[in-house]
């Protein structure tokens, strides 16, 4: 059976509006985006009748997620973005994952841009833009559902 692999080739990132997941815009010149995932904490719920220590889950806690851009800083969506970390704004961002060039899943969430600036400066790479998003709460708009 052939895999249903695939890489990170055409994905796209968005950043939308403040209050609701619309009016996307596409950011371009992105590198690498990395992972989007939260941590499940585990509770103690052992009691003194417990045979074994006993855990439930807890509250998941959203990961940051980091990006690269290749920087463009005349491009309107660097600009913002730029301008959304010194101001620490929260607003809805989007990734579309593809494969043969058709999308095959989408996400949606909240998030600031927590940390950010140019990153190292050579005559030897791509000047680049790496920043850090800060999820606030879960994913919405999952395309497969």
């Amino acid at each position: 059976m052939a895999t249903a692999a695939f890489t990170g080739k055409g994905a796209e990132l968005f950043y939308g509006d403040l209050d609701t997941a619309t009016n996307f815009v596409k950011v371009i010149q992105v590198a690498s985006i990395g992972a989007l995932n939260s941590e499940s904490p585990t509770i103690d719920a052992t009691d003194l009748d417990s045979v074994e220590d006993e855990f439930i889950g807890g509250n998941r806690t959203p990961q940051d997620t980091p990006v690269v851009l290749n920087w463009n800083p005349t491009h309107a969506s660097h600009i913002q973005i730029r301008n959304d970390g010194i101001a620490g704004t929260k607003r809805f961002w989007r990734v579309i994952w593809k494969k043969n060039g058709a999308p095959i899943e989408q996400v949606d969430f909240q998030a600031i841009v927590r940390a950010g600036g140019p990153g190292e400066t050579t005559n030897k790479s791509v000047q680049q833009f790496p920043f850090t998003l800060q999820r606030s709460g879960g994913f919405t708009g999952w395309l497969n559902n």
